[in-house]
């Protein structure tokens, strides 16, 4: 062990043999840091760095079995800070799941006007012989196209979005330092924007879809009569 971790409060104890990390943490020395702190011979704290943080808990159980020693993740020791990213992350999601509901509801008018204003043209192409579900197949494609084409509108304008907001800097020091907004990108949510939208689509068009398929095409004749 040639170092070890202290707080702010003993960085202006002395210079030498300090490298200041950040406002909250410096690395020292270890047997200067013992000197300062008036504890020769003892480590209360070692903290070790993954390659993948995301395995420290079965890490950490495999410590505690081995040597005996209380091994703490990077998670129980920021549970307060993790538990506000889940309730902004729930937040987001329910934010994002109203608006493609909106969405959904518009496309639904959207195929609900075409089909009142095509009923004649409906009562035509069943009276020379189309099928219900040939009728559905057109309104149900209507539908996938819009979803389709909103998708990869609502691609572009978040990748240009997102490659926006990455490209704002500002200096932000307290718990954190930051130098601009902490985004993730992962094709994850192109596919999952990409499976609502189009499920949303398809089932906002189903609807007045079926309805215009089962429309009597003497009915229609008649009442454009």
């Amino acid at each position: 062990m040639q170092g070890v971790v202290l707080k702010a409060r003993v960085v202006g104890v002395f210079r030498t043999g300090i490298t200041s990390l950040d406002a909250g943490v410096a690395y020292a020395l270890l047997a200067k840091a013992q000197v300062v702190l008036e504890r020769p011979n003892v480590v209360n704290q070692l903290r070790l760095r993954l390659a993948e943080p995301e395995a420290a808990r079965d890490f950490a159980l495999r410590i505690e079995e081995r040597f005996g020693y209380r091994a703490e993740t990077w998670q129980e020791a920021n549970a307060n800070v993790l538990g506000i990213f889940v309730i902004q992350r729930a937040i987001m999601y329910s934010t994002i799941g109203a608006i493609l509901v909106v969405a959904g509801f518009g496309i639904f008018n959207v195929v609900s006007t075409v089909a009142w204003e095509k009923a004649r043209d409906i009562a035509i192409m069943k009276s020379i012989g189309f099928r219900e579900r040939d009728i559905l197949s057109v309104f149900l494609l209507q539908g996938l196209l819009v979803g389709a084409a909103g998708t990869l509108l609502g691609w572009l304008l978040g990748f240009l979005f997102v490659a926006f907001m990455g490209s704002l800097r500002f200096e932000i020091e307290g718990f954190v330092r930051l130098q601009g907004f902490v985004l993730h990108r992962s094709p994850d949510h192109y596919a999952l924007s990409c499976a609502f939208a189009l499920s949303a689509s398809l089932l906002a068009a189903w609807v007045p879809a079926r309805r215009a398929a089962r429309v009597n095409p003497v009915d229609i004749v008649r009442g454009a009569s």
